[in-house]
């Protein structure tokens, strides 16, 4: 039983400066998405920027914002301006604003050029009325306000401490040192992304974020079996792929072939070969989810054309008390694995 760390997709440990603010991380050479590509640098940012986005990992952007450099101004940026274009876009549609659609505009350099802003500024309570009921073009405030933000998206990210020099090394730089920022780079949050998400990336006139400026991905893209604008299913790192899945109902671990880690037979119970099945009678399950003894019947670990070996509870409990498995871990390889007390 260990609660060291092990190498998930990138070398460990990694290298840390002096002053304890830099870590830089080389990608293993074998590290390999589960359809052959290779996991690189900019995978990770790809997911990391993401997890900091307004509408997407929102709850989580504070595992960004305490400890990464530039982190917390970047989110501030981004949530004033989803505010800001949220507020103009339903102006522009002739629709009512609120005191938080005000709120927003007041703390935009737009709000400057509003006919009559500093009475509006002056009177919040009755604000928001007066505001849809001025005589203004909203439509090209909007399309100047969109398009000064589309071009500074990229840019703004750039001060940012995280950067990839070169495909396998990323490159982590905090605000301050920080004891377990190691442990959180095995959370999920802070797992890579497969560029192939970008194709289900909602896009206004070719802009990377929507009319309100949020980036927006197809909830479906979780899906194995999901093909939209040639979308290939979801593809994962870990020692384990997601072959089907049927929400509340079944889902179905295939080995991924291209994952070559040490850790690969310590990822689920049995051998590290075959698949699992999980089959759920007694509530709701999902991948990510910790499956626990009293949740699930059995678990079959090999392949339909081998002998089926079945995991009752009571097989399970000898790995442990909880006798549990972490679902998650299999499907994505993070920088950095924590085992589980077997």
């Amino acid at each position: 039983m260990t609660l060291e760390p092990i190498e998930g997709a990138a070398l460990f440990p990694p290298a840390v400066s002096d002053d304890g603010l830099v870590y830089t991380f080389t990608i293993r050479d074998e590290a390999t998405w589960s359809n052959g590509d290779p996991v690189t640098a900019a995978d990770f940012i790809r997911g990391w920027r993401r997890g900091m986005e307004p509408g997407i990992a929102t709850d989580y952007a504070f595992l960004f914002t305490d400890h990464i450099q530039g982190a917390s101004k970047y989110v501030r940026w981004r949530r004033d301006a989803v505010a800001a274009l949220t507020a103009l876009s339903r102006l522009r549609e002739g629709w009512g604003v609120d005191r938080e659609d005000v709120e927003a505009l007041v703390r935009h350099p737009i709000w400057k050029e509003i006919p009559g802003h500093s009475a509006l500024e002056a009177d919040r309570e009755h604000a928001a009325d007066k505001l849809a009921s001025l005589d203004v073009d909203w439509v090209p405030l909007y399309d100047r306000v969109f398009r000064q933000h589309v071009e500074q998206f990229d840019a703004a990210f750039k001060d940012v401490g995280i950067e990839a020099p070169s495909p396998k090394t990323l490159v982590v730089t905090l605000t301050s040192p920080c004891a377990y920022f190691l442990d959180l780079t095995a959370f999920p949050t802070l797992s890579p992304c497969h560029e192939s998400i970008e194709r289900l990336r909602e896009r206004r006139n070719g802009a990377p974020i929507t009319a309100e400026g949020l980036v927006v991905y197809d909830p479906q893209w979780t899906k194995p079996d999901y093909h939209r604008n040639g979308y290939p299913g979801l593809i994962t790192n870990g020692s384990y792929r997601l072959a089907r899945w049927r929400f509340k109902r079944r889902a179905r671990l295939e080995v991924n072939p291209f994952f070559q880690a040490q850790v690969l037979g310590q990822c689920l119970p049995g051998r590290p070969h075959g698949a699992i099945t999980h089959h759920d009678q007694s509530g709701p399950w999902h991948p990510g989810q910790r499956l626990q003894k009293r949740v699930y019947p059995f678990v079959v670990s090999q392949a339909p054309h081998e002998e089926e070996h079945r995991w009752t509870p009571s097989r399970l409990a000898g790995r442990g008390e909880a006798g549990h498995v972490h679902a998650q871990r299999d499907h994505h390889a993070f920088l950095a694995h924590w085992l589980q007390p077997w």
